[in-house]
């Protein structure tokens, strides 16, 4: 396979990966989940849009080792467009030899712990009813 053949086959499974991730937060969240515009530049947006609060990336490859990466180039994108959005990355590992392929979402800790306590905060309030 030529470089170019292997670089386009990259693209469409990479594509492939943003269109499952945007139908799983459709589904799961009633909204309008889409693959973003891939621009380069200042107005690039997120390989996901229309999910609320999230700014998605998604990453497809063997190994998980892109995920620093990725989060740093979320970060920039998302300096550039003014965006406050919390970071998420979809991360999709093909695997390699007998590792299963699998999935795996990576966020900065600080959008973490937001989410856990918005959701503490929120469990707690009903427990309390």
């Amino acid at each position: 396979m030529s470089t170019s053949s292997r670089g386009k086959r990259n693209r469409q499974r990479g594509q492939e990966h943003e269109r499952s991730v945007a139908k799983i937060y459709a589904e799961l969240m009633d909204v309008d989940a889409r693959r973003g515009l891939q621009g380069q530049g200042e107005g690039r947006q997120a390989d996901v849009e229309g999910v609320p609060l999230l700014r998605i990336e998604c990453k497809r490859s063997k190994g998980t080792a892109s995920a620093r990466a990725a989060l740093r180039q979320l970060a920039a994108d998302a300096a550039k467009a003014d965006d406050d959005r919390l970071l998420v990355v979809h991360l999709h590992d093909d695997g390699a030899g007998q590792r299963p392929a699998t999935r795996w979402v990576a966020l900065p800790e600080d959008d973490w712990f937001a989410i856990i306590e918005e959701w503490w905060q929120y469990r707690r309030r009903f427990e309390e009813e």
